[in-house]
């Protein structure tokens, strides 16, 4: 071990040399202890990490000191970072790096991928001798995607054990356990807000199913009275009827709630009207009701319908004699 210590005026020897000479590294280490690594917090955008178009990011300007001997960066233009593509069956995280190369003399911003997997675990920052590296983000890579979105991408600046803040001369504020309580609730709340979703979706799809079993079967029930009813009609009045159906489809060209049935023939006291949206039938009191007659007639929906909506109508009209 030895004692160093600096700086001095340098003078000159007897063979004319400074007698005091100090490189980058002893400059660099006058400042351990006064400031931590990581960023700066209040210096331009902070270098954070926002989305760009495609598979690219951009990092904000900013400044961040890096590595056992405290050498800075510094960034005063938005930087555009291209990532690699995503996999066809596969997902990975890839974080975006300032990276100190000690051996050539250099910083970057790099991005490290990692492994491919269905559930991907985070590359680490390396630290060394010969590399040190601080970590912005984190973008998770979805299999098959063409495009970032900002909810792909995770803060860490505030992580201390990836990177963190310098917020002062004295002492870096230590956020990496408030940084990994707060990233745990997310994570948790967001894990329950998916699996309310899918419960909401399946239980959607299960009421659908069994209602429109219920109807069907109603539907059904109104079918065979009518046929009894009308056999029964018939044959007390002894009179030769026929049944006589028309039928209209309908496309909307623009949201509305109200459409004409465009069968003049129809007669809403007498004729019995079936009506289906998008292969769904509908139901009269509690999805729609008639206004008008023949040509004028029209459904008025209790809901608004999309354009290219597909209506389809059928008027069963019972006729008196022979046809």
């Amino acid at each position: 071990m030895a004692i160093t210590y600096g700086f001095f005026n340098s003078q000159l020897d007897s063979d004319g040399n400074h007698d005091r000479v100090y490189n980058a590294e002893q400059m660099s280490t006058y400042f351990k202890g006064i400031v931590s690594t990581g960023v700066y917090e209040s210096v331009g955008g902070a270098l954070l990490v926002k989305a760009g178009t495609g598979m690219k990011v951009k990092v904000q300007t900013g400044r961040a000191i890096l590595g056992e001997n405290l050498q800075w960066f510094n960034s005063d233009s938005i930087e555009e970072i291209s990532l690699n593509p995503s996999h066809v069956t596969l997902n990975r995280y890839t974080a975006i790096a300032i990276r100190l190369d000690i051996t050539n003399r250099r910083m970057e911003l790099v991005t490290i991928d990692s492994a491919y997997a269905t559930s991907p675990i985070k590359p680490q920052p390396t630290r060394s001798p010969e590399r040190w590296e601080l970590f912005l983000a984190y973008v998770y890579i979805e299999k098959g995607v063409n495009s970032i979105t900002q909810s792909k991408i995770t803060d860490i600046r505030a992580d201390n054990n990836v990177c963190g803040w310098v917020t002062g001369v004295i002492k870096q504020v230590d956020t990496s356990q408030l940084f990994l309580q707060w990233q745990k609730a997310y994570e948790e709340y967001y894990s329950t807000m998916l699996q309310w979703q899918r419960n909401m979706e399946t239980n959607f799809a299960s009421w659908e199913n069994s209602t429109k079993s219920e109807f069907d079967g109603w539907q059904e029930l109104q079918k065979m009275n009518f046929n009894t009813w009308f056999t029964t009609l018939t044959g007390e009045l002894k009179v030769d009827t026929y049944i006589e159906k028309y039928q209209n489809t309908v496309i909307n060209d623009s949201k509305t709630s109200q459409v004409l049935i465009g069968i003049g023939q129809y007669d809403s006291t007498q004729d019995i009207l079936l009506i289906s949206l998008n292969g769904i039938t509908l139901v009269e009191g509690l999805d729609y009701e008639i206004s008008e007659n023949g040509a004028d007639a029209k459904i008025i929906l209790y809901m608004t319908v999309d354009v290219g909506s597909r209506f389809e109508f059928i008027v069963i009209k019972s006729v008196i004699g022979v046809k």
